[in-house]
């Protein structure tokens, strides 16, 4: 993570980004790394979306202003739906605003899927860090 944090630094000082507008988005391992940073550094990130990612839900208290949305393939064999219902339910325990996508006919490789919403774009594009 402190590499992550390194390397969004360096492109924060090198070009001219939107630093209210920073979003984070990974499949799998990758999603997993999306909450990892978050738990980390939820002030720097204006929305995270992880996608089949394990997470930690006794962590949830340190997400509770960053907006998520969550997406899980009902049909994945790696990383059970299960984690992904528990870190949502967390993230409601502490009043967070997140979503929750339960892909019905989806595996563990539905990031196509959700990459390719309308929906999420629109979401994501909304969420601005104050």
């Amino acid at each position: 993570m402190d590499d992550l944090h390194v390397f969004l630094e360096a492109l924060l000082e090198k070009y001219s980004l939107d630093r209210r507008r920073l979003y984070l988005t990974g499949i799998s391992m990758g999603g997993r790394g999306t909450w990892e940073f978050a738990y980390a550094h939820a002030d720097r990130l204006a929305a995270i979306v992880p996608i089949c990612g394990p997470s930690l839900p006794t962590l949830a208290p340190r997400l509770a202003s960053l907006p998520a949305w969550i997406f899980h393939g009902a049909e994945d064999d790696v990383v059970p739906v299960a984690r992904s219902e528990e870190m949502f339910s967390a993230l409601q325990a502490v009043e967070a605003p997140c979503l929750y996508s339960r892909l019905e006919g989806q595996g563990h490789s539905c990031g196509e899927a959700v990459y390719t919403s309308a929906e999420l774009m629109e979401w994501l594009f909304q969420q601005i860090r104050k």
